[in-house]
C-alpha cells in the first residue's frame, strides 16, 4: 500500500497553492483534500458552493453564477483516499476583487489553522499580527486579526 501511494500524483506539499487539480490525483483523505480545494479557491481568489461533502464523496464548484469550475473526488473502498474524477479547470464566471482586497470566504480561521500549525509548535510566541504579515507575504491572502486570533486559538487548542 504504502509503495502505490507514493506513486501517486499528490505526495508532495499539501499546502502548495499553486498546484492545479488533474483527475487521478491522490489525496490521503477527505480533510487533505479539502484543505487543498480551499487554499486554492483563496489562492485563485474565488468562492466555493460544496454541492455534496460526505464520507464516500466530495463535489465543490465556483459558486459564480452560471460557473462551470467544478471537481468531484470519490473515496477509494478499502481505504481513506480520495481520487479526484472529475475536474473542470475552466471558470465561465466573471471573478471580483472582494471589498477586503484578497478576502474570500474560503479562508476560514479552520484553514489558517491547518497553514499556520507547525510555526505555532516552533514559535508558541506567534501573535495574530505575525500571521496576518505572513498570510499576505507568503500566500498573498489578506486576513483579519480576528480570524487570525481565532486560528491561533484553534491551533492551541
Amino acid at each position: 500500500m504504502d509503495f502505490w501511494f507514493k506513486s501517486a500524483a499528490y505526495t508532495e506539499d499539501p499546502y502548495d497553492f499553486s498546484k492545479e487539480f488533474n483527475i487521478g490525483n491522490l489525496y490521503r483523505d477527505r480533510i487533505e483534500l479539502k484543505n487543498h480545494i480551499r487554499a486554492y479557491a483563496v489562492v485563485n481568489k474565488f468562492n466555493l458552493k460544496h454541492v455534496l461533502s460526505n464520507e464516500y464523496k466530495i463535489v465543490v464548484c465556483c459558486k459564480g453564477h452560471k460557473c462551470s469550475w467544478q471537481i468531484y473526488a470519490t473515496w477509494l473502498l478499502g481505504s481513506t483516499l480520495f481520487r479526484v474524477s472529475t475536474y473542470c479547470s475552466v471558470h465561465t464566471c466573471i471573478r471580483v476583487e472582494t471589498e477586503g482586497g484578497n478576502t474570500y470566504k474560503a479562508a476560514s480561521s479552520r484553514w489558517v489553522t491547518s497553514i499556520i500549525k507547525q510555526k505555532l509548535r516552533k514559535d508558541p510566541n506567534y501573535k495574530p499580527s505575525r500571521i496576518i504579515d505572513d498570510m499576505q507575504i507568503y500566500h498573498n491572502i489578506d486576513v483579519t486579526y480576528n480570524l487570525a486570533w481565532r486560528a491561533k486559538e484553534k491551533a492551541h487548542a
